[in-house]
């Protein structure tokens, strides 16, 4: 996308009023159906996004080569149940639903957002099947995706023509120097930090030297200054089933001034230099 374009967005992120970690209302868009064929899916998901931002949407649809998305809905049909959508998390399959991930993402606040300013270089760490990244660039900003290697995800991503690395984070580990450093370093809905889980059911976490590590490393070898840290952390899941946030993560970032949403377990922070938690 030109300059010009950016900065237009970025008057119109103005004229609205969004700020960053605004509370904003968020569309229904439905169950993530990635089987139904994408002119039609097209059509359903389009009606659902917020007029403002349907040029947006309609400039990530066109990354979409048609044939090769039909190809990859016959190949990962059998993995994705139409009937029984809560068992479908863990599928690959939903990375092929490209308009419903993209509306997702781009009417949350980590979408809105970059109407704010003038183009960034931004990573995206878990980045999945890139659509968040499709979004970046159509915004006019700079992306790098990291993930682990999962084919759906990679042949998503490589449709949508984005840079998408294949990288696993383990704890107290840096991340790799030759992707160079960022404006916005961007980690939403993460599970890097889920170790393992125990025999009685109980998942095993990073504890507070592993984060302490990846925060020291991120902003102090892999960030431009100023610059911003956005962090949504999946929720800890107990052994009853239920989830509850990561209350002593979230407690840490916020002594050190980040911003935190509790309800959604998600963290701003601004960056001026090398930053831990200790």
């Amino acid at each position: 996308m030109p300059y010009k374009k950016s900065i237009l967005l970025h008057r119109l992120g103005q004229f609205f009023g969004v700020r960053r970690g605004a509370q904003v209302a968020v569309a229904d868009l439905g169950a993530c159906s990635p089987l139904i064929p994408f002119d039609e899916r097209v059509v359903q998901i389009r009606k659902r996004v917020d007029a403002r931002h349907v040029e947006i949407f309609d400039g990530v649809m066109k990354r979409v080569d048609r044939a090769e998305l039909e190809r990859l809905q016959r190949a990962y049909r059998d993995e994705f149940d139409a009937a029984k959508p809560l068992q479908n998390e863990g599928s690959g399959a939903k990375y092929l639903d490209i308009p419903y991930w993209t509306a997702d993402k781009l009417q949350r606040d980590y979408g809105r957002d970059l109407l704010h300013g003038p183009p960034l270089r931004i990573l995206d760490i878990g980045c999945g099947g890139g659509h968040f990244g499709a979004l970046c660039e159509e915004l006019g900003h700079e992306y790098v995706g990291i993930d682990l290697a999962y084919d759906v995800a990679d042949k998503v991503s490589a449709m949508l023509g984005l840079d998408r690395r294949i990288y696993r984070l383990e704890p107290q580990q840096t991340l790799p120097e030759s992707i160079g450093r960022f404006d916005l370093v961007s980690a939403l809905a993460i599970k890097f930090h889920h170790i393992d889980t125990s025999p009685g059911g109980e998942q095993i976490l990073w504890t507070d030297e592993d984060w302490d590590f990846f925060l020291r490393d991120v902003t102090g070898n892999r960030m431009f200054y100023p610059g911003t840290l956005h962090l949504q952390v999946n929720q800890r899941k107990l052994p009853s089933g239920k989830k509850a946030p990561l209350g002593d993560v979230l407690d840490r970032f916020e002594a050190i001034g980040a911003r935190v949403s509790w309800p959604r377990s998600e963290i701003w922070l601004d960056v001026d230099g090398k930053t831990g938690l200790k």
